[in-house]
């Protein structure tokens, strides 16, 4: 029987390259939804994680919420990210600033930030007036406040970890019912050598919507 498709390594484009160019693309690049380990310890290392102890968030919905993409869905759940994209928005990026990045800090304002931005907080910001705002930045005691008195939309970050572990899954059994089908029967591949996920994606109609995923869900660029 061939192997998972998800041991297979595929060359793939960066999603991110041209939405985040200051930063070069390096390295391998690995699927969002295979990026499912917790990475909640780092966000409270930033003060920016969940009020819940206990909830863990995967690796790839942070990654998606850095990018501005808060809509957990097929066609970014199959996007491409390297290493070094994969870095930036990941585990290791850093507070580069001083400042409360929150939309309502008042400019004359010399508070500084006692705690970082959270998974809710960036998507409220988002959902109502689409302002993006970035997983870790800085976050002042008064803007929280004003935060609960402004933006009364209530985000449950807890419903896109579970959307994102269920196309997750579905995505690794869609995987293994294709390797298991997955028979060599011509010249086109050597007894050792299977399609890899980018053939595969080349034949399903949903690979377009990667590449357009950015421009739809996101705007502006990664300027840190």
């Amino acid at each position: 029987m061939a192997a998972p498709m998800e041991t297979l390594v595929a060359k793939q484009e960066c999603s991110f390259s041209r939405s985040f160019d200051a930063v070069k693309c390096e390295g391998d690049c690995q699927i969002i939804y295979k990026l499912r380990c917790d990475i909640s310890d780092h966000l409270i290392r930033f003060k920016s994680g969940p009020k819940d102890k206990h909830v863990s968030i995967p690796e790839g919905l942070l990654i998606l919420y850095r990018a501005g993409l808060f809509t957990v869905e097929n066609a970014t759940m199959k996007m491409t990210i390297c290493d070094s994209h994969r870095d930036k928005l990941s585990t290791q990026w850093y507070r580069c600033k001083r400042t409360c990045a929150h939309p309502l800090h008042p400019k004359t304002s010399k508070e500084k930030p006692d705690r970082g931005i959270t998974l809710a907080i960036a998507k409220e910001i988002w959902v109502h007036d689409r302002t993006i705002t970035a997983v870790g930045d800085g976050l002042c005691r008064s803007c929280v406040e004003r935060h609960k008195k402004t933006y009364l939309t209530v985000v449950d970050v807890q419903n896109d970890i579970v959307e994102f572990h269920k196309v997750a899954m579905n995505f690794h059994e869609q995987n293994i019912n294709r390797s298991e089908q997955m028979v060599p029967c011509s010249p086109c591949f050597s007894p050792a050598t299977y399609p890899s996920e980018d053939y595969v994606d080349e034949m399903n109609p949903d690979a377009a919507d990667i590449n357009s995923s950015l421009q739809i869900y996101s705007s502006g660029k990664f300027d840190k």
